[in-house]
């Protein structure tokens, strides 16, 4: 038997509603989460093309800005920070919409309560195996990720980090700046190496700072295991201002 004509109308609306409510999902899948936690810069491919297939560059071409217990990441220079100790991340500079901080070990290290959510524009992904959705997203096992609840402008974040083992790490930012509808979105991607090393070492009751400390053209801290770092001079240098900073440059990527 043929159906009716409105048996056929309600089947086409149904559809179209269906349809209709796919398309907002992927206009909007990033307003209120990062709609993925994979590494590298992959917000055009798992969004569909919904973020633009193509970035606008790297953070600092966005003008953003991520910083470490106040010190700048760069994408070609190495940070060094102090394990077992609570370090301030922030994400400045331009207004921005979305985001997501992605941070996982060179050598598997578990880092899923590493990263702590301190207001209400920042929340964490789960750490329950990586998975790509609107309200499904998570992060590997062993990676951390942070990202927005909303899409509201933002002047920036700020998030805390702290982690209680030496490691290699490596840290993602991605930044929606707006949404101007399907594949239009811009975004900016940069990588950065963060290493966590013990503190230097001091030895109570010493002066080690001597005023001749910041003279002498030998790098406060280095990566080369052929340079004997001032900060290493537990005699001499090691309780310096510049040994104490939370995180720290040591080298330029080769």
């Amino acid at each position: 038997q043929k159906p009716s004509t409105m048996v056929v109308l309600l089947k086409r609306t149904i559809l179209l509603l269906f349809v209709q409510c796919f398309l907002l999902e992927l206009s909007f899948a990033y307003s209120t989460r990062a709609g993925h936690c994979v590494t590298g810069p992959q917000i055009g491919e798992e969004s569909g093309g919904v973020h633009g297939r193509e970035g606008s560059g790297s953070l600092s071409d966005g003008g953003f800005v991520l910083s470490f217990s106040n010190t700048t990441l760069e994408s070609d220079s190495l940070i060094e920070i102090n394990k077992e100790q609570t370090h301030v991340v922030r994400l400045e500079g331009a207004t921005f919409r979305g985001f997501l901080i992605r941070i996982s070990g060179k050598n598997g290290e578990e880092l899923q309560d590493s990263l702590t959510e301190i207001d209400s524009e920042t929340q964490l992904l789960p750490s329950t195996g990586e998975n790509t959705g609107l309200l499904s997203s998570a992060c590997a096992e062993n990676v951390v990720g942070l990202c927005h609840t909303g899409a509201e402008d933002k002047e920036g974040i700020v998030t805390e980090f702290r982690f209680n083992f030496e490691a290699e790490l490596q840290v993602e930012v991605t930044v929606v700046t707006n949404n101007q509808g399907i594949g239009q979105n811009d975004w900016f991607y940069s990588a950065f190496d963060v290493n966590v090393r013990p503190p230097p070492k001091l030895i109570d009751g010493l002066q080690h700072c001597q005023s001749w400390c910041s003279t002498i053209p030998t790098p406060w801290f280095s990566g080369d295991t052929d340079v004997y770092p001032k900060c290493d001079w537990v005699f001499s240098c090691s309780s310096c201002d510049e040994c104490k900073q939370g995180a720290r440059k040591i080298r330029r990527r080769r």
